[in-house]
């Protein structure tokens, strides 16, 4: 292997772990809050805090036109304006929010939310600040900087959280100010250190043809991220419609596992869009493409496997009182996971190549079906069946993803090794469900086969990283 391919490798690892090392204990710390919150909010508090953030995830793209994306990929070409690029971002999301606001009272319509509209529009407004100075500081590739900005996030979210809820005692209030001042403390930390207020320009020196490519790029990515969100999110408003904010609570809880593995899925992919970039295209970053791919797979489909083994147990020290029971969807829910990471790592590709509306067809047939499939299996299944549609969105998602990006590299899928494993872990989780001895030996013996199936890929990438500590004393 080439010593600049070897490179490619140690540099994306590298920024992995810078990430890592700030948004990962940002991440595993409010993870482990969840038996805090479970102790202190009712199911039926959660499920609304939950429902209001979702609410702001829907509408969010819509009016900012996605502009934290471009940010972040414009940036990365180092011979673009970076003060052009920072402009028209705030510039078009601040022309969006003006617009959000006009139809914010449609907020109080829903009595569940509307005691909290002040909060629904609070969040808005940090969410897409937040989002644009962070795409724009990793763009800079000043990923030492988002490290402490991670860890600062965590030592405030968690401090306000026992503030408010311990010491105050607000509530779902309190819950609320906790995640949105947190953000608000990273921002003015980016814009300090990174003395981001000096990147604006005049608006009527923006350059109009930028601009342009900037919105046809971010534009495909809005109905893309709304159908994301109707996979993540549509179930829990047609779950509180059909059985209540109490069973939308539980069904909460039970993503919190495999929120925190998505968490630091996106961490990973952050690292990837910048390492992706470096010549596209070329027989080299095909067979980087490649080897990372399969190797994520592997360890997707591992990490997945291990959990639902453990899953029970983990949920007796994460889950409190009337929460416990959402350990039996969890399972579900981490396929549904591994599924959607396996789609979001190909959507790489269309990142990487400017291609984005190539990402538009698979997520609107995956968010189409899991919405028609929340239709028919909440009423009838609750939780349980909210968690299959979503399985079932994410991996039609997959599907049309892998089939569109072989039309852009020819990538090796790798399905030799994910399709058996897919199948031992649906397996794994039929058997973990029916809670006996059984059931048990059956979920081990599935877990053991998917990490035979997957110990070559751990066992290469060993060997590449090997490799380039190798020429490195050559």
């Amino acid at each position: 292997m080439p010593k600049d391919s070897a490179n490619k490798y140690i540099r994306l690892l590298k920024n992995i772990g810078m990430l890592l090392a700030g948004n990962f204990v940002t991440k595993i710390l409010s993870f482990f809050m969840v038996p805090f919150y479970t102790s202190i909010l009712t199911t039926s508090d959660y499920g609304t805090a939950d429902l209001i953030n979702n609410t702001v995830l829907l509408v969010l793209p819509l009016f900012s036109l996605l502009m934290d994306e471009a940010v972040m990929r414009f940036t990365l070409d180092r011979t673009t304006d970076r003060k052009q690029i920072f402009t028209i971002a705030m510039t078009i999301s601040t022309i969006g929010f003006l617009g959000a606001l006009c139809i914010s009272p449609l907020v109080l319509l829903s009595e569940t939310i509307r005691p909290y509209y002040i909060f629904v529009v609070m969040y808005y407004v940090i969410s897409w600040l937040y989002n644009i100075t962070a795409s724009y500081v990793k763009g800079l590739d000043k990923l030492s900087v988002v490290t402490i900005a991670g860890l600062i996030h965590t030592l405030v979210y968690i401090g306000l959280n026992i503030f408010f809820l311990v010491i105050v005692k607000i509530g779902i209030y309190g819950y609320l100010l906790a995640i949105n001042l947190s953000n608000l403390i990273v921002i003015i930390y980016f814009t300090v250190v990174c003395k981001i207020y000096k990147n604006f320009i005049s608006i009527k020196l923006i350059d109009r043809n930028l601009c342009k490519r900037m919105i046809r790029y971010s534009i495909p990515l809005i109905p893309n991220s709304m159908s994301w969100w109707i996979n993540n999110a549509s179930d829990k408003y047609i779950l509180s419609f059909f059985c209540g904010t109490t069973e939308n609570g539980i069904y909460s809880i039970a993503y919190k596992i495999p929120s925190l593995l998505n968490s630091v899925t996106r961490i990973f992919f952050s690292a990837w869009k910048i390492s992706s970039v470096d010549n596209f295209g070329s027989r080299e970053s095909i067979e980087f493409y490649n080897h990372i791919y399969a190797f994520y797979c592997s360890v997707l489909t591992t990490i997945g496997a291990v959990l639902i083994v453990i899953i029970k147990p983990l949920a007796t020290i994460l889950y409190a009182n009337d929460f416990f029971v959402a350990w039996r969807i969890t399972p579900i829910l981490v396929l549904a996971y591994i599924f959607s990471s396996l789609a979001l790592q190909i959507e790489s590709v269309f990142s990487a190549s400017k291609q984005t509306k190539q990402v538009f067809y698979a997520s609107v047939l995956g968010a189409a079906t899991n919405f028609t499939l929340n239709l028919l299996f909440i009423p009838k299944f609750g939780g349980t069946g909210a968690a299959i549609a979503t399985v079932i969105g994410y991996a039609i998602i997959w599907f049309v993803n892998m089939i569109n990006s072989r039309k852009i590299i020819k990538m090796d899928l790798n399905l030799g090794r994910i399709i058996p494993s897919i199948m031992f872990i649906i397996i794994e989780i039929w058997a973990i469900r029916l809670d006996n001895h059984f059931g048990h030996i059956v979920a081990t013996f599935c877990l053991v086969s998917v990490l035979v199936i997957n110990l070559q890929e751990f066992i290469k990438i060993i060997s590449v990283i090997m490799k380039k500590f190798f020429y490195d004393k050559i």
